[in-house]
């Protein structure tokens, strides 16, 4: 991605940036507000209001970019695998969130990137520098620590970070557009959702009266608390170079971290301290990397346009 991608300024992209990645940080709070509704009755109505939002957004703001993604046969491919995998990944994160599994939601957050490196690896053939290398040896060594001396292995955490990952390489292949791309997924996977929630209302598992108003409430705008942080991120990637966008997402696990710590007082044992630090130190690897790559880019645009 071009470095100069927007002529907005910075300070608004980093805004957009900031918002979003603290919306997502601290999105848990809300879905905790709806702990005593099932976790698949969550995940349905929000891919159901999240379609409904997003395609009142697109037919507002721009509708002729929405039909031209809808109608190509290759999108509605690319963007179904997407959907299936991005309704894994709220899945998971909702199973997490209402069962005290926070913060090792987080850790699969802080993976997610160095998940990326490695699938990148793997099926693009990408080339790991010595620094890439390093940031992925400590992330193993972190998860390894955390398996043996815990005694189990974190399948959350490595559920939400390589469906995210592999998401990402999808979006990265299909090459659309943000907001008509999420649009058009969260659309093909909404009849999934219509057809759980005919299932379990007509079998008698889902009685609207018995709800609460405010459950109703919670879990109908839980398709604006998905969308907008979203549209937040498509705004900020317009403007902002992605590795400062790949420096910002850590604000997310960080805060998840925090609040299941410290607000849920969930356990965080040396297992679990090791297991971050040893994350942490790669992450650390794997962000200078990216700072250092792109301030080479930058000089080598700056010394091109010179010599033109």
């Amino acid at each position: 991605m071009s470095e100069n991608i927007s002529q907005e300024p910075f300070s608004k992209g980093l805004f957009y940036a900031i918002l979003c990645y603290m919306l997502w940080g601290t999105v848990l709070l809300y879905w905790h507000l709806l702990a005593d509704v099932s976790s698949l009755l969550i995940l349905a109505n929000r891919i159901l209001w999240s379609s409904v939002f997003l395609a009142g957004y697109c037919l507002l703001a721009n509708r002729k970019a929405l039909w031209k993604v809808m109608k190509n046969k290759q999108n509605v491919y690319y963007m179904g695998i997407a959907g299936i995998l991005i309704t894994i990944n709220w899945g998971v994160y909702i199973y997490a969130v209402n069962n005290q599994f926070i913060v090792e939601s987080s850790l699969g957050y802080y993976i997610n990137p160095l998940v990326n490196v490695l699938l990148g690896v793997l099926f693009l053939k990408e080339k790991l520098n010595r620094l890439e290398k390093l940031a992925a040896l400590f992330a193993f060594a972190g998860v390894t620590y955390f398996t043996i001396s815990y005694g189990s292995f974190p399948i959350i955490a490595f559920i939400l970070a390589i469906s995210m990952g592999i998401y990402g390489m999808v979006k990265k292949k299909a090459n659309l557009p943000a907001i008509q791309s999420l649009t058009l997924e969260t659309l093909l996977v909404t009849p999934l959702a219509v057809i759980y929630l005919f299932y379990i209302t007509s079998n008698g598992e889902l009685i609207i009266s018995e709800l609460s108003s405010q459950s109703v409430i919670l879990l109908i705008l839980g398709g604006i608390v998905t969308a907008v942080p979203l549209i937040l991120f498509a705004q900020a990637v317009k403007i902002l170079p992605y590795s400062t966008l790949g420096f910002i997402q850590y604000i997310s696990p960080t805060l998840q971290l925090f609040i299941g710590v410290f607000i849920f007082h969930e356990e965080f044992t040396s297992a679990h301290a090791i297991c971050f630090l040893l994350i942490w130190i790669g992450l650390a690897f794997f962000t200078f990397n990216i700072i250092r790559n792109s301030s080479v880019k930058r000089k080598l645009i700056q010394k091109t346009g010179r010599n033109k």
